[in-house]
């Protein structure tokens, strides 16, 4: 929620093209309790800046949706981005 401004006053009116690789707080598998109510504010935040995502869960599917974030942020001149959830987040090696 901190990036709202930056993203609207600097790529969004000037079409600069950024990835955005986020970690999807309060989602499924997160271990940290009070992260809990960003579940409920970034996928409306993202939405309501008109910024494309998707939500990664599986670690194998990371570097395609990175590389597919990418390819539309530069195609569209306009941020994407790529939420990472608890799954991943919090996986053990």
């Amino acid at each position: 929620m901190a990036a709202a401004f930056p993203l609207t006053t600097l790529n969004m009116q000037k079409n600069i093209p950024l990835l955005m690789v986020v970690p999807y707080r309060g989602s499924l598998g997160d271990g940290i309790w009070f992260m809990g109510p960003y579940h409920f504010t970034t996928e409306p935040m993202l939405r309501d800046l008109q910024v494309a995502y998707s939500v990664v869960d599986k670690i194998d599917e990371i570097v395609p949706a990175i590389t597919r974030a990418q390819l539309s942020a530069e195609a569209w001149l306009h941020p994407a981005a790529v939420l990472l959830t608890g799954d991943i987040i919090f996986e053990e090696s």
